[in-house]
């Protein structure tokens, strides 16, 4: 992908990405944040794709295991697999130090590049897997407000980026870390799947 001009960390974009993916539509999976503590004050625009590497290699992250299982549910499928039927985004473009929240200009400067990377994509994402309350809360506005999804008698929220052929479903989806059951939230995942056109990972 060719850099768009205001994204910092370009996003991985897995192999079979699309509508050839496992889930039979393009899906991109959207984070929040780059956290570390090293003193490092600058990093290269491929550090989310040298991450995606780590991981798809085998490297354990709390975040990415947690988002995966809540795609697959029971499914057992190494992470190979299942990451480059997908893309990968962190809507903050500013690494944050660990232990510390992303400060308010950082949300601001996001939209921008988070809509680049919206039209970058090709195709364009049909879903996508907003992990993280504030994330979802912080995306701009669009398109349109779309019916929430109600699971074991739970609304969970969603939003239509776009408008026409060019829109992508987004449910709020909560933020993989304390408290996180994959299994809770693997039926919304579903149905969201469904309503974009797509269906279970299917290999």
């Amino acid at each position: 992908m060719k850099k768009p001009p205001h994204v910092i960390f370009l996003p991985f974009v897995g192999r079979s990405y699309g509508y050839r993916s496992a889930f039979g539509i393009p899906v991109l999976v959207l984070g929040e944040s780059h956290y570390t503590d090293s003193a490092r004050k600058s990093f290269p625009s491929s550090f989310t794709c040298d991450v995606m590497d780590d991981v798809i290699s085998g490297d354990e992250y709390r975040f990415f295991t947690q988002a995966s299982k809540t795609f697959l549910g029971e499914k057992s499928v190494d992470p190979k697999t299942f990451w480059n039927s997908v893309a990968f985004y962190n809507f903050i473009q500013t690494v944050v130090e660990k232990g510390k929240r992303p400060k308010a200009e950082m949300w601001r400067d996001a939209e921008r590049p988070f809509l680049e990377v919206l039209e970058a994509l090709k195709p364009r994402p049909r879903l996508i897997a907003v992990f993280g309350y504030g994330t979802w809360e912080c995306t701009p506005c669009h398109g349109k407000n779309a019916k929430s999804i109600t699971h074991l008698g739970q609304k969970v929220p969603c939003y239509d980026f776009g408008s026409g052929d060019s829109w992508s479903l987004a449910p709020k989806l909560k933020h993989p870390s304390r408290g996180f059951s994959p299994k809770q939230w693997h039926p919304v995942v579903l149905k969201a799947l469904a309503r974009a056109g797509g269906h279970e990972f299917r290999q």
